[in-house]
Parts: C-alpha cells; sequence; structure tokens
C-alpha cells in the first residue's frame, strides 16, 4: 500500500507485553480533561497498563477514560511497577478509546510525540529488549552507551 493512499496503516511491528504504566494529563489540558476528586495520585498520575509497543505507539488498559486527542504523559515500569526504574517518560497523544467492559475498562490507543533524545534512546533500547536482540544498545537508563 503506498503511503498517499489516505488509508492509515501500521507501520512498524507490535509487541505484546505487560507492564505497569502511569499516565498524566499534561498541564495545557488539564483544565479540560479533570478525573474526580482522590482518582489520580499528587503527581495527577492515574494507573494503567501498557499492553503493546511499537516504534510509533503503544496500547494501554485504563480504568479511567481519556478523551480522543488528548496528550499525556506516560511512564513506563518494569516489573518492579514505581518502586523499580523508568523504562520510558515521554508525550504521548490519545487516537483512540474504546470502552472494552462496565468495570469500567478503556483500550487507549497512543501515539508517540516528538520525544527528546533519551525517549528515543530508551524506546530503542526497550524494543531491543522485546526483539531479543543481542546487538541491543546497553540497557542501562541514563547512561551514555
Amino acid at each position: 500500500m503506498h503511503a498517499d493512499s489516505g488509508i492509515p496503516v501500521r507501520r512498524s511491528m507490535r509487541h505484546e507485553i505487560v507492564l505497569p504504566v502511569r499516565l498524566a494529563v499534561v498541564a495545557p489540558q488539564r483544565r479540560h480533561v479533570q478525573f474526580a476528586h482522590g482518582v489520580a495520585d499528587q503527581d495527577g498520575c492515574v494507573p494503567a497498563d501498557l499492553i503493546d509497543l511499537s516504534e510509533g505507539g503503544c496500547g494501554v488498559l485504563s480504568t479511567h477514560f481519556f478523551p480522543k486527542s488528548c496528550k499525556v504523559r506516560m511512564r513506563v515500569y518494569g516489573l518492579e511497577g514505581t518502586a523499580g526504574p523508568t523504562l520510558l517518560d515521554g508525550h504521548v497523544r490519545v487516537q483512540r478509546t474504546t470502552m472494552t467492559d462496565t468495570r469500567p475498562g478503556y483500550l487507549l490507543g497512543l501515539s508517540f510525540l516528538e520525544g527528546d533524545a533519551v525517549f528515543d534512546r530508551d524506546l530503542e533500547q526497550l524494543l531491543h529488549r522485546l526483539n531479543n536482540d543481542d546487538d541491543a544498545p546497553n540497557p542501562g537508563h541514563g547512561e551514555a552507551a
């Protein structure tokens, strides 16, 4: 399919994975997107679960609704949860929100916004690990390669 067809197509391989994440609406949009008192923590974050990851974005399951086009800061953690290091920290845009069930549950399709060099490096390292790539860059967070 040609890029100019007008039909959206997935451009990168999706990896199924389950890791804890924290989501927070970015400051300029907080007055329009607010959670009920006590839902978000003191940093404005709500917990969720990353369920897939690709070079261009990810899928997240959340018990909280995020509207389409909302910009969110997403922090991905390892199996230790928030007690461990942050594997990925950056801004995403909600491309799709689908209610999955009445508990409530929402499947969020998130696309990565332009990241900085640290975000790009951390994403590349995480994707290399998911590919079981022996030539992956050094996985130490924040270390020079």
